[in-house]
Formats: structure tokens, sequence, C-alpha cells
């Protein structure tokens, strides 16, 4: 099913032909994704735990080419943790600590460093001569600029194309966008 709505999705296609990083990412990314429900629906059989190495080394892979894809990680390990699959939450969580190493000391022998990492702690990513964050309160202003930026005034943007075009006050703007969230997690 997974498969069917990547392939049918026109803006996938059309951009299919184009080899950017956000199509093996995508790719690996669902791969990773439906190699772990195929494990966790095998129960505990050997089929399980190869499906479930084959999810981490995709979801590894994943994010080689974007590191954004540390999130499919994160929510496998979540889940494994919710699921109380401790060994496994261990196993997942090594298994990508050693199949990561390998870049990271890439990098460092050739003195790469990571353009994410220091993004995070410039005080505004447009305007880099504002300085780099250097106490905690600044990283958690960071972090609440984001999350205001993002959550709450674009991801409503993004599912209600008009919604920064109503002039509303911003209690209501962050009450509209938490509930309309909070429906989305519902489903």
């Amino acid at each position: 099913i997974l498969g069917s709505f990547v392939a049918l999705n026109a803006g996938l296609l059309r951009w299919g032909t184009i080899l950017m990083s956000e199509m093996p990412y995508l790719f690996l990314s669902t791969v990773s994704l439906f190699s772990f429900i195929h494990s966790e629906n095998k129960g505990e059989s050997k089929k399980s735990l190869i499906f479930f190495i084959l999810s981490i080394f995709f979801a590894s892979f994943a994010f080689h080419f974007r590191p954004v894809a540390i999130v499919v990680i994160a929510s496998i390990v979540g889940y494994l943790l919710f699921t109380k699959q401790v060994w496994r939450m261990l196993g997942a969580m090594g298994l990508f600590t050693i199949l990561y190493l390998p870049w990271t000391t890439r990098n460092r022998i050739h003195g790469f460093e990571s353009r994410y990492f220091d993004t995070m702690f410039v005080v505004n990513n447009w305007r880099p001569e504002e300085g780099r964050i250097t106490t905690v309160g600044g990283f958690l202003d960071k972090v609440a600029v984001n999350f205001r930026d993002t959550v709450i005034y674009g991801f409503p943007d993004v599912l209600i194309p008009s919604f920064s075009n109503l002039e509303l006050e911003p209690g209501i703007v962050w009450i509209l966008s938490l509930l309309i969230i909070g429906l989305i997690a519902v489903g």
C-alpha cells in the first residue's frame, strides 16, 4: 500500500527523473520503514531479525543522504521503547552507531565539519553576523522561535494555504494551530 502511494504521487514522479538527495532519502526511508513493519509482523523469528537489521541498515544510509533521516531512527527507537523491546532498541542504537562511525571518522580525518550542527548554534541563520549561541537560554530561545515559525505558523499554512492570509490575533493562531495538530495526531 505504501509503495502504491509513493508510485502514484505526481510530485514524486515528476521529480523522480532528477537525482537529488531527496530521492534516495525517500526511497531508503520508505524501505527502512517497510522492513521495520515487516519485522514486527514476523514475531520472534529469524526473518524478523533479518528485516529488523535491514530496517536499521536502510535508515542509516538514508541518514547519510539526508541528516533529517535521524527522525526515522528516532521513530524506530521510540516505538521500541514504548513497546518495551529494550534489547531491540539498544541493538538499533548500537547498529546505527556502528554504521555511522566510519562516516564521522572519514570527515574528521579530512577536516570536514557538519554544517547542520553549526547552524544549530547560530543565533539567526539568515543573519550569521548576529553571532553564535553561547548559553543554554539562547539555545532554548532559538528552539522556541523555530517551533513557533514551523509548527505554529508554517505547518497549518501548508495544510490550509490561506491560513497565513487570515488576520488573527497571535493567541488565536496558537489555539487554532494546536487544534489542527491535535486533530491530526488523534486521527
